[in-house]
């Protein structure tokens, strides 16, 4: 189960904010206030659906490009992968492990990066709300830092693991 682990966590994200998405669509106006100035004041609006077809397309899209750009690495050929000490990790005993923990590191991306798009669109169902529309300036801010921070730290651990020779025996 632990092999799957990773894939499963990924499809319970995406379905999640995909139900979310879905499920509250419905609340939404008919010309839906979807883009928004620094102030919070909406610059674009859409219709309902197309609002919802953009929303429904971007989230299994840029989530399915991130999880899939790492999914393959064990097809593309050793020369072409930037990894520290790449001729222990890609070695025989380590290969396996490495491309397995790539490709976790990926699909967690993938669904760090579906979660702040349903909280994006969390955030334009109440911006709509108000009349006139109004987006949380704090609200958007604040999910930006913690998405940039957790992203930021994820890009640091990744090389971090391979810079350290694994121990003999393992």
């Amino acid at each position: 189960m632990k092999k799957n682990l990773p894939i499963t966590l990924f499809l319970i994200a995406e379905l999640s904010v995909l139900t979310f998405i879905l499920t509250t669509a419905s609340s939404l106006p008919a010309m839906v206030a979807s883009h928004f100035n620094a102030a919070g004041m909406p610059n674009d609006y859409m219709s309902r659906q197309s609002y919802l077809g953009f929303m429904l397309a971007f989230t299994v899209a840029i989530p399915c490009i991130v999880a899939a750009s790492l999914a393959f690495i064990d097809r593309i050929p050793a020369k072409y992968i930037n990894l520290p000490n790449k001729q222990v990790w890609l070695a025989a005993p380590y290969r396996e492990s490495t491309f397995a923990y790539l490709k976790a590191h990926g699909l967690g991306m993938g669904a760090l990066i579906a979660i702040f798009l349903g909280y994006v669109h969390g955030l334009v169902i109440q911006a709509n709300r108000s009349v006139p529309p109004q987006l949380s300036s704090g609200a958007i801010i604040g999910g930006l830092v913690v998405f940039v921070g957790i992203a930021i730290g994820w890009s640091i651990l990744l090389p971090l693991k391979f810079m350290r020779l694994p121990k003999t025996g393992q």
